[in-house]
């Protein structure tokens, strides 16, 4: 079920509003952009062969900034992958999501993730039951707010 959902689109489009939205339902949690999920299995970072998180897998993860977004313990991951091993990506990547849904007291999580637009593909294929929402904003729109950005690149 987890991850239900992910918010794609073009950065300044709206899908920050949408995920502050998305997290005011009593149902769903949603985690401000992870950026690792898609790459990371694209590359096969810390993966076996066959498709199975490695050791290594779960101590980039621990070390990798945005993953403290999911605000799970160090321990807890451990557990979850000692409990599980052999375990592949798209199963552990969902018990990650599950225990960040829960610890919110939410039974759906989700992830915004502008960027993740460029790898639906990936993303459809490990999570086929998967909601998607694709922002579009006109392209001027995007433009006007990027150049009033304080923090981004113009």
């Amino acid at each position: 079920m987890n991850p239900y959902v992910f918010f794609v689109g073009c950065p300044r489009s709206g899908t920050t509003l949408l995920q502050r939205l998305a997290n005011a339902h009593s149902d769903l949690a949603v985690t401000h952009e992870t950026r690792w999920i898609a790459a990371w299995y694209e590359k096969r970072i810390g993966l076996t062969a066959e498709g199975y998180v490695s050791p290594e897998f779960v101590e980039r993860l621990l070390a990798h900034k945005r993953f403290k977004a999911l605000k799970i313990k160090p321990s807890e991951v451990a557990r979850i992958y000692q409990n599980c091993m052999p375990v592949r990506y798209a199963e552990f990547v969902s018990m990650l999501f599950d225990r960040f849904a829960a610890r919110r007291g939410k039974r759906l999580a989700g992830d915004k993730s502008p960027a993740y637009v460029r790898s639906l593909q990936t993303l459809h294929a490990l999570w086929p039951k998967a909601k998607f929402v694709h922002i579009i904003r006109d392209g001027r729109d995007v433009c006007l707010s990027v150049l009033d950005w304080q923090q981004g690149p113009r």
